[in-house]
């Protein structure tokens, strides 16, 4: 029989989850937003709440924050969840975030879905003008995410020693740099919160891109000095290699700094990677290079190279069910 508070509450939130009201989550108020109670498809409860302003209210990027129900307030692990899209464009609410963040909370842990700076052009993504790039406010905005959560580690009820990041394709690629670089002057200096840590206990990449010097980096370095960006949009094959050679050479120290790469070490957080042999988008030598360099330098990690998956899956794919896996990691490292 339930006589206490919380397992009273824990029942009045399953109720709420299945009748679709609006909870009266005591996190609402301090986060400024209102919270519904909803339900995985396993069954368990949780508070969302949508459109958190955690860059502030001049900033149109949110999250949206994933909290289980829970019968106690024992401090709980978070992952910060970074979507792909080529640093152009895809969102927070995309099917691959939603599965990541109900995977999270059906293991008990808090889930931030973040939106972030995306690179703008004046046409079609990637094959027109770029109007504006994106890095490195990028990164300070997924920093400011995991400082977020410290802010409010209390009202939130995340833990702040066990925080994780993970993201896929170009997410995976913010996700790797953000989890690498807690010590690094040049990329904290901006965002919010910076009185808090943005370091982070594990890093999970789902087909990331760890060196934008070999894959994408012409989509959110800005342009050299006097550089005609028409002339790379004009441009293929080798011409193009060509001039964005010339580009990273004309300050292969900004290059060097937005590639996760750069900055292994020895005491790196440990690592999930996952990619697939199929990928035509991001092809797996991205992934099978980080790998190598993780083992070369003794970083704890687990390479899961899915035959055939192509770009873009999430936790199931060519017959390969990731989850057992990935709980263990988390369970292991949060």
């Amino acid at each position: 029989m339930c006589l206490n508070v919380e397992c009273l509450w824990t029942l009045l939130a399953t109720f709420v989850a299945t009748s679709g009201l609006v909870s009266a989550n005591p996190v609402d108020s301090v986060l400024g937003v209102s919270s519904q109670v909803q339900s995985t498809q396993t069954g368990t409860s949780f508070y969302l709440l949508r459109d958190v302003p955690y860059l502030g209210a001049d900033r149109s990027e949110k999250l949206d924050l994933y909290v289980p129900v829970s019968e106690n307030d024992v401090l709980k692990p978070a992952v910060v969840i970074v979507h792909g899209g080529g640093w152009a464009r895809g969102n927070m609410r995309g099917e691959r975030q939603v599965e990541f963040a109900h995977f999270m909370v059906d293991e008990g842990y808090i889930a931030a879905s973040i939106s972030y700076k995306l690179s703008q052009y004046e046409g079609a993504v990637w094959s027109t003008r770029r109007l504006s790039s994106s890095f490195p406010q990028n990164i300070y905005d997924v920093k400011s995410a995991v400082r977020f959560l410290r802010y409010h580690q209390s009202s939130i009820g995340v833990d702040p020693e066990r925080i994780a990041m993970m993201g896929g394709s170009a997410g995976g690629h913010l996700a790797m740099l953000a989890g690498l670089t807690a010590d690094s002057d040049v990329l904290n200096r901006g965002g919010l919160y910076t009185e808090q840590s943005n370091e982070v206990s594990a890093i999970v990449s789902f087909y990331g891109i760890p060196d934008v010097r070999r894959w994408g980096g012409h989509i959110i370095m800005d342009y050299p000095e006097g550089f005609d960006p028409q002339r790379w949009v004009d441009s293929s094959g080798r011409e193009r290699t060509r001039i964005t050679r010339e580009w990273i050479a004309s300050d292969p120290e900004s290059w060097a700094l937005a590639s996760p790469v750069e900055h292994l070490s020895p005491t790196s957080p440990p690592f999930f990677v996952t990619h697939g042999t199929g990928d035509t988008t991001v092809p797996v030598r991205h992934s099978d290079r980080l790998v190598d360099a993780l083992r070369a330098m003794g970083i704890p990690h687990e390479y899961h190279r899915i035959r055939n998956a192509p770009h873009t899956y999430s936790l199931k794919v060519e017959g390969v069910d990731l989850r057992p896996a990935l709980r263990a990691f988390l369970n292991q490292n949060l």
